[in-house]
């Protein structure tokens, strides 16, 4: 089967596919909410996402923004880690990155995961997955990926985060 790696956009239809494969992939997300939340971070800076389809149909997405004080996600970490903390200094973060199961191991991920990288101009990549996803959690060290933060909850009472940080010296004269 023949892959395709498609951007999208806050006014892209592929923006709406991209939010089916992921309230498919993580089920307790609500459709609704999931929309808003893709269409205010592809308002924001540096934002670049794509998804990958297969025959037409899109079975993967992955999206990421600048990382900037002032910003909800950015000030929770930096909370955590300290404000001056180099990692969040020139940083993007990989906001979300979803394969439906079927298309799992295939190499899709790694796919979605590099082109992003490779996108976006920042020196620093952070991101935030469960402390209890452990396929996710192997997938970013296998990759390169450090632990900035072992966990913490956003929100009390909720599930605890890891925050992973990737520095990529390439980037350092482009940001």
């Amino acid at each position: 089967m023949e892959y395709q790696l498609v951007p999208f956009y806050y006014d892209s239809p592929l923006l709406i596919d991209a939010v089916r494969v992921y309230t498919r992939v993580w089920t307790y997300r609500l459709f609704g909410e999931s929309v808003t939340f893709f269409q205010s971070n592809a308002i924001r800076p540096d934002f670049y996402g794509f998804v990958v389809q297969a025959a037409g149909q899109t079975v993967g997405m992955g999206f990421g923004t600048k990382s900037e004080p002032g910003q909800w996600w950015h000030n929770k970490v930096a909370e955590k880690v300290g404000y001056e903390h180099p990692a969040l200094q020139n940083a993007w973060v990989l906001v979300e990155l979803a394969i439906l199961p079927r298309y799992r191991n295939r190499g899709l991920g790694l796919r979605i995961h590099n082109t992003l990288l490779d996108a976006q101009p920042y020196p620093n990549v952070l991101l935030s997955t469960h402390t209890d996803n452990e396929g996710a959690r192997r997938f970013y060290e296998r990759y390169g990926w450090s632990y900035l933060h072992p966990g913490f909850a956003f929100f009390s009472g909720h599930s605890e985060f890891c925050i992973l940080h990737k520095h990529l010296p390439e980037k350092d004269a482009s940001a």
